[in-house]
Formats: C-alpha cells, structure tokens, sequence
C-alpha cells in the first residue's frame, strides 16, 4: 500500500474513533432531550461523515451498515419515528457495531453483522416493537472493567460544565463523501500529526537536558564562591541564568506537546453510567467538570481503567434505588459528578456520590467475615483507616457476585494502577449521604519535584507528592512500643523507620531515643510520608532541598530491588536513588501486623 494511501487510512481511523467517542456521549444527551434537532443533526452529520469516508476508502461493510444506522437517525430527524429507549439501545448497538467493524479494517474477512443489521432493516419498516438486546456481554472483571446493561425505564441525565456549541447545518449529500479537505489557512492546517516514539524521544533529551542544567547551576555556584566580583564569574552567572531559563522553557513546550484533554477519557463515561443505571434499576445524573483540563499521554493512557472501576462501583454500591432513596428523604435520582483540575505540578480528579456512604464498622467487621483481617488488627484501625480497606485483595461489600462487581478483584487494582504513576487516591465518605474519591497524580511521569535527603554518606530522592511535612525532633519524642519506634505528632500516634537501618547505612547521629538516654540535645529531620490515610515517619540525617529531578529505570539487573522506584542523575554526576514510598509503607504495615503500634 502506498505511504500517502496508508497515510490517508490512518487520519480516517483516528477521526472516526474521535466521531464515535462523541456519539456514545451525544446520544444519551439525546435520550433525555427528544426534541433536541441541532444534536440530532448533529449526530446524523457525524455517522454521515463516517460512511462516506468509509466508502471514499472502500471499506464497504462499514459502509453499507452505517447507511442503514444513518437511515434510522433520518427518520428520527424527520419526524417519522421517535426518540424512544428501545430505538436508543438500537442505535447504540449500532455503534458498538461500528467500533467494531473499524477496529477489524486491517484484518481480512468480514465480520458478522445481521443479527444487528436485520433489526435496524426492521426499525425502519416500523416494526420497533423487536426485542433489542443491547451490547454484547460486557464482564467486569480487572481486565475489562466494561458492564452489560439491560432494558428498564430509568435514565440518567448526563450534565457537563457547558453545554456543547451549536453546529452550523450542512447540506446533506447523497453521494459517497471524501475525506474532508481543510480550509486554506484554518487552524487545522497548522497541526500535523507526529509518532508518539518521536515525542517520547524527544522528551529523553529533554531530561538530559534538565541534568546537564543542574550540573552548570551547581558548578556555576562553586566557581562564584571561588571568584568574587570577577567579570568572567559575573558573565558565567548571566549565562548560566540564561541557559536555565530556555532549557525550563524548552521543558514546558515539550511537557505541553504531550498533553492532551482528560475529555478523552471522560467521554466514555456517560454511556457507561447510562448503562450502568439501566442495569441496576437505579436513576443517576452524572455531572462533569473540568473535561479540557491536560495531563501527560502516559497518563493518560493509564488512568481510564481505575476511574471506570470507581465509577462502576459508585453506581452500584453507592447510589440507592430510587425506592430506598425517597425513603431517606432524597430525591429519586441520585447524582454523580466527576471533575478534574490543576493543583501546581498535579492534576487532582474527584468521583463524588450522593449515595449511601461507607460504614467504618461495617468495612471492619467484613475485612473479619473474609479473613482479611484478624479481629484484633480490624479493632486496632481507626475509621479512616478503615475506609483503605477497600483496597484490600479479596475484599468486596456486596452480598451476591453480580455481573458488575462483588468478586473483590477491582479496587486493589485501582490502588495499584494510581501509585505506579506516583499518585495518591484518598476518600472521605459520610454514612448516608454519599462519599468522595480524591485522586492526585503527576502531570508527567519523565520530570518529578522530589525532596533530596542524607543518610551517612548517601543521598535519596523523595517524590514531593509523598511528603506531607518535615520536622526537626529530638531524641526524647521517640517512644517505643513493642520494640518499633514511634512519636506522637499532633496526638497521632505515627510510626517511624530509620531510613540508615532499612538501607544499612550508618548514620551520621547514634540512634538514640527517649529509652536510652536520648535529651534534647540530639536532634533528627523527620519526614511525614503519607499515601492516602497511611502516615509514616523517615529519619535522616540532612534535608538537602527540592529540585526537579529525571526519573530512569534502574534497568533489568535491579528488577527485583525493592524500595526503590527509580534512579536519578544529579548536578554533579553522582547517582541518587528514588526511594518507592508505597513499597517502605508497606514494609512498614507488615512490621504493625506484630506491634501495637498505630
């Protein structure tokens, strides 16, 4: 096949992926907004789209099915039929059909589509009464994360933040349409399309970059110590400054050509929710915001499975039937919002409910029933410690397995997936009136802020979005309790690790606490981490400051080490290990498990 033939293939491929993406959401909007023709229009120009540039290539089987779809939204466009929940699952049947026939282009063979293409053919003879069956059986499992709906009356109202911008009408055509040619001089003409290998590649120099720059910085500071008021320090000085600047710049442009809008995974969401209601028997709104806010493609890429998952769960265990709902004085349908916004190098996404809430107690007393945790350890853990416990492998509150949930292999997935891209879920819930999962996670995956710290004669990495504060103690505020130390922070009763003794590292100071004869002389940094709930306490010798550092993989020879998550290169060449803080947590929980120690 030629370059500019393939070429042409692949831009019709990533635009019809993009059009179907936005019929799932447009087509729910639909369903509660029947006599809305400009979304109507809407969605026939996009399925319109789809088949002529789908014939223009000859894929004919795409081609001839989409006809048939488009003729049943024509109809609906005239009057002739109407808006109703057995012709809508037929048409998202028809566009599950369709992700499918597009996904099997580049393999040979037809695919089998009557069993769809006879009911749409039916539809519009008038016989809508058929029985519709909807998309295939979709399993929840960890893998999929995807629910099989079923045919009831409730919907649910998807809301977004601002109501999508008219499209202008164009004149329908009957002949096979080309793929559309851009306007001389429009905004599109000024994008071009490049592999992601070459931004990933780029990216790599980038970091070099950003290390050699540390570097000049730190060997500019030495040769200004060594030679004040000299002009040629002065004018390294300027330079250097210069150097810095563009290379943050050069960091920034580059971080930006790997973002795109968090729409791309939210806009799978609506359908799903829709589904989801239908399948429960329950009514839910879900409401979203903050759909343009951009994070890295890497991420992006990864956080689509754990959002389904909450969001699954969300429905399912959180939100109420609309019979129990009206018994607790709500309103019959319940309401889901999630959001997405900025905070400084992060991006923090909120999947909130107006459901049931989470019992503490109850989550303790079912991590007992499942052999999760001892009686003993589920009594020891405070409330919102015990809300983590849904993480826990195994664990599940639902009373029967179910096609959407109940096996206990889905949020320990979720957990997973958000701290291998440095991140941190959080939850606050209110019994009876609903619970709120908080996720923070890291623009970008290549460049991390870190806190540099000193044990001995070494130095270590702290990812910034760990540290949640740092102390100066002395040695009589370390108690110990069950032969593990510990201090009291805040009348919170913390754990702590000396980070010399996990890494076998003497220490600049002796250890020395309350029991040995520790005073208030012998002082030590200590660092809060915390992930979630979980709190712990680091001990090192020196705080050396924050500095954005260069995360690279320690390579297959360190596969299995454990506690650290990656290496860094600093200014002066020296190698310095980034320390895993989920991994040291952990450690820390398996050594609580013999303690008393909270």
């Amino acid at each position: 096949m030629p370059d500019d033939m393939e070429d042409i293939i692949q831009d019709f491929l990533v635009e019809a992926r993009e059009l179907l993406d936005n019929l799932d959401g447009d087509l729910v909007r639909l369903e509660e907004e029947p006599n809305n023709l400009e979304l109507l229009n809407q969605i026939f120009r996009h399925a319109h789209t789809i088949k002529g540039n789908a014939s223009f290539l000859g894929f004919m089987q795409l081609t001839e099915f989409t006809h048939k779809l488009e003729s049943v939204l024509d109809k609906l466009r005239s009057g002739q039929m109407t808006v109703t929940p057995l012709i809508m699952d037929l048409i998202l049947e028809g566009v599950d059909v369709m992700k499918k026939l597009l996904n099997n282009l580049d393999k040979d063979g037809q695919m089998d589509v009557s069993d769809t293409s006879t009911k749409l053919t039916a539809a519009l003879k008038g016989d809508i009464e058929i029985p519709v069956p909807l998309s295939p059986s979709l399993k929840a499992d960890d893998k999929t994360m995807k629910t099989e709906p079923a045919v009831i009356e409730p919907k649910p109202v998807i809301k977004k933040e601002e109501p999508s911008k008219p499209v202008e009408k164009s004149k329908q055509s009957s002949a096979p349409a080309a793929p559309a040619k851009k306007a001389e001089g429009s905004d599109a003409d000024q994008t071009i399309r490049i592999e992601v290998e070459r931004l990933d590649n780029l990216m790599d120099w980038v970091g070099e970059l950003v290390i050699a720059k540390n570097r000049l910085l730190r060997l500019a500071g030495k040769i200004e110590e060594h030679l004040v008021n000299n002009p040629l320090s002065d004018d390294l000085i300027i330079t250097t400054t210069q150097i810095n600047y563009a290379i943050t710049e050069l960091h920034q442009a580059v971080l930006k050509t790997r973002m795109l809008p968090i729409k791309k995974v939210f806009s799978k969401f609506p359908r799903m929710v829709r589904d989801l209601a239908r399948d429960t028997k329950k009514e839910v709104e879900l409401n979203i915001k903050g759909e343009e806010t951009e994070l890295d493609k890497s991420v992006i890429e990864k956080i689509s499975d754990p959002l389904v998952h909450i969001i699954r769960n969300a429905v399912d265990h959180g939100i109420e039937i609309p019979q129990q709902r009206e018994e607790k004085g709500k309103p019959r349908k319940g309401t889901l919002k999630l959001s997405a916004a900025h905070e400084g190098n992060y991006i923090i996404i909120e999947i909130e409910d107006d459901g049931k809430g989470m019992n503490p107690s109850a989550l303790r007393q079912k991590a007992f029933e499942k052999n999760v945790l001892t009686q003993e350890e589920a009594d020891r853990l405070s409330d919102k410690e015990s809300l983590n416990l849904i993480f826990a492998p195994g664990f599940s509150t639902a009373e029967v397995v179910s096609n959407i949930s109940g096996r206990g292999v889905g949020m320990n997935v979720v957990k997973a997936n958000i701290e291998q891209l440095g991140g941190i879920v959080d939850i606050d819930t209110k019994t009876g009136f609903g619970s709120i999962f908080k996720i923070k996670l890291p623009l970008t995956l290549a460049i991390i802020p870190a806190l540099l710290v000193k044990v001995g004669a070494e130095n270590f990495a702290i990812p910034l979005a760990y540290v949640m504060e740092t102390n100066r103690i002395c040695a009589k505020e370390i108690y110990t309790i069950d032969q593990k130390e510990v201090i009291e922070l805040r009348e919170n009763v913390i754990s702590l690790l000396r980070l010399g003794d996990l890494f076998h590292i003497t220490p600049l100071y002796p250890p020395v606490s309350r029991e040995n004869g520790g005073g208030l002389n012998d002082k030590f940094y200590t660092i809060i981490l915390g992930m979630g709930q979980q709190r712990i306490g680091i001990l090192v010798d020196e705080l050396l400051g924050q500095e954005d550092i260069v995360v690279k993989p320690l390579g297959e020879i360190f596969a299995n080490a454990s506690l650290v998550a990656g290496a860094t290169i600093m200014g002066d060449g020296n190698v310095v290990l980034i320390l895993d803080v989920n991994a040291i947590l952990q450690y820390v929980l398996s050594r609580k498990k013999t303690a008393g120690a909270v």
